[in-house]
């Protein structure tokens, strides 16, 4: 088995307050489209990786992320 790395970016938000760092168990819409040509990501398993960058008022810029693994559908829902 060949492992390949695909990254890409599914949803982006700037989060100006610490009230609004939650994301929150809600269904929301991508604003890039994903597209899987064939049926390669179809039932597979796949890890989801939450990144973010932290930009305090002063001092250093910083990096964080979480891994979570995640199974794909074996059905999408069809652009129409």
């Amino acid at each position: 088995c060949v492992c390949v790395c695909v990254k890409v970016t599914v949803w982006d938000k700037v989060i100006k307050t610490t009230e609004d760092h939650k994301v929150v168990d809600e269904v929301f819409l991508s604003k890039y489209k994903l597209v899987d040509n064939g049926a390669g990501l179809r039932g597979r398993d796949v890890n989801v990786t939450l990144a973010w960058n932290v930009m305090p008022y002063i001092g250093a810029l910083y990096y964080q992320e979480k891994t979570f693994t995640a199974k794909l559908p074996s059905d999408y829902l069809v652009d129409s």
